[in-house]
């Protein structure tokens, strides 16, 4: 909610209040409440929004750090390269996967708080739904989805976008 929709809602709050409390003939000291009570709650509204844009940034900050630091050059590398051959190296592949879907599901976790807007997640989706269905990485996806409560219910958002 934007800063002039909470200060409006508040006016308007405050003005019935007042119309009210002069039909009832209640006194000043009641309308000095109301009037007190309406800027506190605009005030109070106004941080809600900050402190929650605050933990947004916060957010956004530390996923897209773990993101470029940890996966997208692995996953990049993984999406354009066949499976290797080697047990070891599909291992390391398959516990990679593993912990970037498990990346991924906390972001959903944070976007159904509604501390991600929706049009951020929806670009992070993207990327995830691309990277899942690279032939590089969409071999390992079915045993991950096995373990779908494991995911916050990840899977369940983005099943019907991936290619069996």
């Amino acid at each position: 909610m934007r800063k002039y929709q909470v200060l409006i809602i508040s006016f308007v709050t405050v003005l019935v209040l007042v119309i009210i409390s002069n039909f009832l003939g209640l006194g000043t000291e009641f309308l000095a409440a109301i009037v007190i009570t309406g800027i506190s709650f605009s005030i109070g509204m106004i941080q809600y929004k900050i402190e929650d844009d605050k933990i947004f940034k916060s957010l956004f900050t530390e996923f897209n750090e773990k993101f470029f630091e940890n996966y997208s050059t692995i996953i990049r590398e993984y999406s354009n390269s066949p499976i290797p051959e080697d047990s070891e190296e599909v291992a390391k592949r398959a516990m990679t996967i593993s912990n970037y879907i498990s990346f991924c599901a906390e972001e959903y976790l944070w976007f159904k708080k509604g501390r991600i807007p929706k049009d951020v997640w929806l670009s992070w989706e993207n990327g995830l739904v691309y990277y899942l269905n690279s032939p590089g990485i969409k071999e390992f996806v079915p045993k991950s989805k096995l373990e779908k409560d494991s995911y916050y219910g990840l899977f369940e958002r983005i099943d019907s976008k991936l290619i069996d």
